[in-house]
């Protein structure tokens, strides 16, 4: 038989090393430089800083001689040889070949697995491509948007977490923008209600996960969401509204999915450890690409190449193991708490809670928390070794936590004051989305890290009363204020939370987990502690089919101890009604909306609460009176049953109406204007010519006119010429409204110069004119002005409205709710008794009902 790990001198020397670390401080320890620089390890962009442990670079070299004694090393390659180091299961622990390689050979059995991974893996990439570019249609044509991941446990919560993580990373948010990914894990109608809830079923595909396709609450879920689909879409649409991950073809077929659509894993794969396998990356390929996801294996990859090559005192899931061993195990800490600041990492600690107390509880929360929590918790919930011995020492621990400051405003009043938590704090450098505000001194991420830097030290420092009572701290507030401080942590510092970074983080936990169970001797990789209450869940979901159909309540005969019978009848005594007469699908997501019978439902569980009679005998004498139990007539309850419905109620009503109409009409309109033209007249004096001279002589020809009739005539044609001129002048200027400057002529007559002016107002209504002549006699000039009215008829087209009034007749409806109740009624068996006393025996008989009409 394996010799026992406790039972070895590394062990021992461990335990002898406790009293020397009792009597140290991590005020002092972290005094040290030299040993804060060896207890920080940087590797692939993670830096771990672990000098915040209470343990000294002699403990780091013990736990090193431990985990050689438990062949820590040997251990972790035989997991990668495909060594069947699951024993009770007799299966290999290959979970790191579903993130491995192509190139990398990993074996089960002499095969690599490796290809066969990637088959899946090619396959999920062509479907999730097909998917998302709308190629593949759903039953209505319509392209398929929505996806519902349907497992529970290992199927629930490592997808959960990875999507959490990659929900706001810039990347992943832009290819998974107009989609949407939700999970059902409970069978609490409530988690299906809240799933489906605002999802339109054209648009839906459903996940369901479940290696044999049998497991009871991913099953029922899954019947749930199919009759949802069904019931709205036909029997056909199944296969293209659901898809699996099973490796039981034969049931997904005769579950209406068509096998093409089944995508397979292995039974070297733990549930809590298949997050990289079809089990995850389906559903997350579909909501972000298989590119993201790519990117997540190959993180997982990275970090699991270092597990594998790194050697033991650098090997960062190694230091982390074996300080969680440390804590455990001899410094009597059971429980940790992971405390990511980052939102994102909010369901990391439930998840490493499976993965652990599964693993290795055996003896004795934020997104990040829950993941956390699966895996550790899960894993090392562990009681007994690999060779069934009861362990002498504490195992497994207990994993909680919350993201960021929500904790400190909920447990660190505990791990500062109450009992020692080892602290794992997770931060990150360059946050997914980044807010600074220019009026305040830091960013939004700088105030969450400063809160990552100081709670551990606030854990390891403490305050003293000493420091308390220099600053004037009142003695009686010392003792509430003081901190002891010396409290263990480990900080791990990310460069960044993407894809790559989150896979290194799920596979830095998971082998961390590992670690612990190698070194403790104890299977990581099973979970017999959750079948048997599945067992008993099987005998109570019979029970209560019987009392449903068969009208009875749980009696003692039916196996179930006193007060697990009283509550299952108190809980059938309360439902709201006892029988299904009529099968029927009832979906919770319709809850969600109003609905009238909502009012009434309250109502039921008085109305059918049954009569339940019990006896309390108490015989105050040592003769036992002779019982006798009988069958009685069945008690009939009736109770009225009510059903509400919306009858519509119409009434006709005469409503005015008014019709108009619009007509042109042309009316006309003058405008009228005042037009004056203004004339010259000129009186010219008789001109007397002179004398001509003797010496002309006189014409010889009668017919032509001598010079002097001549000179008259030219004269008088000139002065015409300049009567004219002026008075067309003043006319012109008349006629325009205006006369501006003045026309000056000249006429010649004998050498004799002329000149006339013509001056006009601007309003040519006025004309003066002045006639300068050098002549002795100056001609007289009138003016006269003419005026008259010019009108212009303008058409202008107004438009007319008219209306006429009539009534039309409108059917008014609404629904008046109608109440309809007939009577239902219940048998309830009776017993009746039957008691022969002795003579004079002291009894006392007291009946008691409960519920009841």
């Amino acid at each position: 038989m394996e010799t026992s790990i406790a039972s070895t001198d590394a062990w021992r020397a461990l335990q002898e090393h406790v009293a020397e670390i009792e009597n140290t401080h991590l005020k002092d320890l972290l005094a040290d430089q030299g040993r804060c620089e060896a207890m920080s390890k940087e590797d692939m962009g993670l830096y771990i800083d672990f000098s915040r442990q209470r343990a000294t670079q002699d403990t780091i070299k013990k736990l090193m001689d431990l985990a050689r004694a438990a062949n820590l090393k040997e251990k972790i390659d035989a997991m990668y040889a495909g060594d069947h180091i699951n024993s009770t299961e007799d299966r290999a622990v290959l979970h790191v070949a579903t993130r491995a390689r192509r190139e990398q050979v990993i074996c089960d059995d002499g095969k690599n697995q490796v290809p066969e991974v990637w088959g899946v893996l090619d396959r999920i990439k062509a479907f999730s491509e097909k998917v998302r570019s709308g190629e593949w249609k759903g039953a209505t044509g319509k392209p398929i948007k929505n996806i519902v991941a349907i497992g529970i446990g290992g199927s629930f919560l490592g997808p959960l977490f990875v999507h959490t993580a990659l929900r706001t990373e810039p990347k992943a948010m832009m290819q998974s923008r107009g989609r949407t990914l939700r999970f059902l894990a409970n069978v609490d109608p409530i988690d299906v209600a809240r799933a489906l809830n605002g999802l339109d079923p054209e648009e839906t595909m459903a996940v369901v996960i479940s290696k044999t396709f049998t497991t009871a609450e991913t099953m029922l879920n899954a019947r749930t969401v199919r009759s949802w689909l069904t019931s709205q879409l036909g029997e056909e649409s199944v296969a293209q509204h659901m898809v699996a991950v099973s490796t039981n073809l034969k049931l997904v077929k005769e579950f209406g999915i068509d096998p093409e659509n089944a995508f397979g894993f292995w039974d070297w794969v733990g549930g809590r450890y298949s997050v990289c396998s079809a089990v995850g990356i389906l559903p997350l390929s579909l909501q972000y690409g298989f590119e993201v996801m790519e990117q997540f294996l190959s993180g997982a990859n990275a970090m699991d190449d270092h597990f594998r090559e790194t050697p033991l005192e650098s090997n960062l899931p190694v230091l982390m193991g074996l300080l969680s061993v440390w804590n455990i195990s001899f410094l009597g800490y059971p429980a940790r708490a992971i405390l990511p600041y980052c939102q994102a990492l909010s369901t990391l600690a439930p998840h490493i809670q499976q993965v652990s107390m599964e693993s290795n509880g055996k003896g004795a929360l934020s997104k990040l928390a829950p993941h956390i929590q699966q895996v550790s918790m899960e894993s090392n919930g562990k009681g007994v070794d690999i060779n069934g011995n009861v362990l002498p020492f504490e195992a497994g621990e207990i994993d909680f936590g919350e993201p960021g400051t929500n904790g400190q405003h909920s447990f660190y009043q505990l791990i500062h004051q109450g009992r020692v938590v080892p602290c794992d704090f997770i931060g990150i450098v360059r946050s997914q989305q980044s807010v600074y505000l220019k009026d305040e001194i830091v960013s939004n991420h700088d105030e969450l890290m400063c809160n990552f830097f100081a709670q551990a030290d606030a854990l390891a420092y403490g305050k003293s009363r000493e420091e308390l009572r220099s600053q004037n701290v009142p003695d009686y507030l010392i003792p509430h204020r003081s901190f002891t401080g010396n409290r263990p942590s480990t900080s791990l510092l990310l460069p960044e939370l993407s894809a790559y970074t989150v896979g290194q983080v799920l596979a830095l936990y998971e082998h961390q987990v590992a670690v612990q169970g190698f070194v403790w001797n104890i299977n990581s990789f099973d979970q017999w502690g959750v079948e048997l209450g599945k067992v008993l869940a099987s005998r109570v979901r019979q029970m209560i089919n019987q009392s449903r159909n068969k009208h009875r309540f749980v009696n003692n005969s039916d196996g179930f101890n006193y007060s697990t019978t009283r509550l299952l009848n108190k809980y059938l005594q309360g439902k709201t009604q006892l029988l299904y007469p009529e099968p029927r699908d009832v979906f919770p997501a319709e809850l969600l909306e109003h609905n009238p019978l909502c009012s009434v439902w309250p109502l039921w569980p008085w109305l059918l609460a049954p009569l339940m009679v019990s006896a309390d005998l108490s015989i105050k004498k040592e003769m036992v009176p002779l019982l006798t139990v009988s069958d009685a007539p069945c008690k009939k309850i009736c109770a009225p049953k009510c059903t509400i419905t919306l009858e519509k109620h119409c009434l006709t009503v005469d409503v005015p109406k008014k019709n108009c109409a619009i007509k042109k009409k042309t009316i006309s309109k003058q405008f009228c204007e005042k037009k004056c033209k203004p004339s010259l007249k000129l009186d010219l004096p008789e001109i007397k010519l002179p004398t001509l001279p003797h010496s002309v002589p006189e014409n010889p020809n009668p017919s032509t006119p001598p010079a002097a009739a001549q000179a008259k005539t030219e004269a008088q044609a000139s002065l015409f010429k300049l009567s004219k001129s002026a008075a067309l002048s003043a006319s012109a200027g008349a006629a325009s409204g205006k006369v501006a400057g003045s026309v000056d002529v000249d006429a010649s007559l004998s050498g004799v110069a002329v000149d006339a002016k013509v001056s006009a107002s601007k309003d040519g209504r006025r004309l003066q004119g002045l006639i300068a002549a050098k002549l002795a006699m100056l001609p007289k000039a009138d003016l006269d002005v003419e005026c008259h009215d010019v009108c212009v008829t303008v058409p202008f087209v107004m438009p007319e409205v008219k209306c006429t009034e009539t009534t039309v007749q409108v059917e008014k409806c609404t629904k008046v709710p109608s109440k309809e109740c007939k009577e239902e009624c219940i048998c309830l068996p009776q017993k009746s008794l039957s008691l022969a006393l002795p003579k004079k025996p002291i009894l006392n008989l007291s009946l008691s009902k409960s519920g009841g009409l």
